[in-house]
């Protein structure tokens, strides 16, 4: 997710030893980018959420509760984390400039991807396991096999993309922060890499990330001006509602969850939960250290 702004904050806040939770947490009042085949009950299902500043993947049930694994192994300012069909945890590491994989009980396994890594922020997984990373310092879209091998396509030309999903029918879409100041937007492509339809700069301002439902909507956060927004589009880019504002600070990733829950992060600390009207609800999790990526499945 993170713009350069974010990003800045994050490193200071880091050195100074602040961070965590701002304020008191909103009161209990909705999409991400999950693997599709062998999936776990949707009451059954997790949260994962990477935070920065410590250097861990927590876990979470639907409920807000912790659960397991809590992972630290191998991670270096993680950003982004997505999780594939089979459950297999991946981690994108700012701070390492790789790739990092993970068992379903939070066991480091293989691969560790490094290949054409350059400042990781965004990490997606297909529903054949093809795994996508938005590469920040470098300007790429990236993709690799199951087993880590470099794969067709890479995508650049970007000025600093944050995030990168896969819809369902394997069309990959692109946030990007071109100054780290104003503007932005997102782009979409085919499975190939060739540009397509809708390129979104309505009411775009410093996007962070995306995540597309099944519907075919587009969800994307927005760090641009005082606080962060959530805002909503259609499948052909109109936008249209909800638009959801950050709570604690600026919104970083989304989750969307099977049961029509979209779970957000928030840089004052906590992962928020909204339904696809907008609506609050249930639950707020609090206290974390500067959340970034964030996953369900």
């Amino acid at each position: 997710m993170r713009n350069s702004q974010i990003l800045g904050a994050a490193l200071a806040a880091s050195l100074c030893g602040c961070g965590g939770a701002l304020g008191t947490p909103p009161l209990s009042g909705a999409p991400s980018a999950a693997a599709r085949t062998a999936l776990p009950p949707a009451s059954n299902q997790k949260i994962y959420v990477a935070s920065y500043d410590n250097s861990t993947v927590t876990t979470y049930t639907t409920g807000g509760t912790a659960t397991t694994p809590t992972i630290t192994a191998g991670l270096d300012e993680p950003i982004g984390v997505a999780v594939d069909a089979n459950g297999k945890i991946y981690v994108a590491n700012y701070g390492s400039n790789d790739i990092t994989t993970y068992l379903p009980d939070g066991t480091q396994t293989t691969p560790t991807i490094s290949s054409g890594v350059s400042g990781p922020y965004g990490i997606a997984v297909d529903k054949n396991g093809k795994v996508y990373v938005a590469n920040y310092a470098g300007g790429t879209v990236t993709t690799y096999a199951p087993d880590g091998s470099q794969s067709t396509p890479t995508i650049t030309g970007f000025a600093h993309p944050t995030s990168v999903a896969v819809d369902s029918r394997g069309k990959i879409y692109v946030t990007q922060d071109p100054n780290g100041s104003s503007g932005g937007n997102v782009t979409t492509y085919k499975t190939d890499g060739t540009p397509t339809r809708p390129t979104i700069t309505t009411d775009v301002n410093l996007p962070a990330s995306v995540a597309v439902g099944r519907d075919g909507k587009i969800y994307v956060t927005m760090d641009g001006g005082s606080t962060g927004y959530m805002r909503t589009y259609r499948s052909n880019g109109k936008e249209m509602k909800p638009t959801i504002p950050a709570y604690g600070g600026f919104f970083g990733y989304i989750a969307l969850a099977r049961s029509g829950k979209i779970y957000i992060t928030d840089s004052g600390g906590y992962v928020t939960t909204y339904r696809r009207n907008g609506q609050q609800v249930d639950p707020t999790i609090a206290g974390l250290d500067y959340p970034e990526g964030i996953a369900v499945h």
